[in-house]
């Protein structure tokens, strides 16, 4: 998922001014605003083929989850930049920027996962 991946564009190098890793950061929510804009596409898409009127469909759960976990992404990016604007450990953000996205990305296939297999016993 394009979400995760983006944790691992770093910004923490101390060496690094504050410009090089605002570019960072815009890689970042470059990344994300693409899977955002595609995620929302793809939702539309899928809309006009599947015309459901019993309510949310498999299909729209699985895009509001992959919807969910995206603005879960650009709301961490900004708040880990802020941290380290403020005087924050860059080093820090980055080792919690990496272990949110594997929980993050464990939780979203255990999300979609559950939500495939109960519309299986339907």
């Amino acid at each position: 998922m394009a979400g995760s991946s983006t944790f691992l564009l770093s910004f923490r190098h101390e060496e690094l001014g504050p410009a090089e890793r605002l570019d960072a950061l815009y890689n970042r929510l470059a990344v994300l605003g693409g899977a955002l804009f595609v995620a929302v596409l793809n939702m539309q898409q899928a809309n006009t083929v599947i015309t459901s009127t019993d309510g949310l469909t498999l299909i729209d759960c699985l895009h509001l989850a992959t919807l969910t976990f995206l603005l879960a992404a650009v709301v961490a990016t900004v708040l880990s930049w802020r941290w380290t604007i403020e005087g924050g450990s860059p080093a820090r953000a980055e080792r919690l920027s990496y272990r949110g996205a594997w929980i993050a990305l464990l939780g979203y296939a255990v999300t979609c996962g559950t939500l495939v297999l109960l519309a299986a016993e339907r």
